[in-house]
């Protein structure tokens, strides 16, 4: 997994997984799409304006509760 910040936009980009293609973006949430694979597997997460919720819920119907972990303000203080 890797997390990636915009600070001028203020979006976070957390790619899952690089073995895979984009088939098909959707949108989650208000603010927030989702890249999945043809199978449906998750592959990124675009959000604007993260918050913890919004990764709860992610981390629960993709089953990666690796999302759970990210430190969203820890991201936006190291890229100030």
């Amino acid at each position: 997994m890797i997390v990636s910040y915009d600070n001028l936009v203020g979006a976070v980009y957390i790619k899952m997984t690089s073995d895979s293609k984009i088939a098909k973006t959707v949108e989650f949430a208000p603010e927030t799409l989702v890249d999945l694979a043809k199978d449906g597997k998750l592959i990124g997460i675009e959000m604007l304006n993260p918050g913890r919720r919004v990764l709860k819920r992610l981390a629960k119907k993709f089953h990666s509760p690796e999302l759970t972990r990210i430190n969203l303000q820890k991201l936006q203080e190291a890229v100030s």
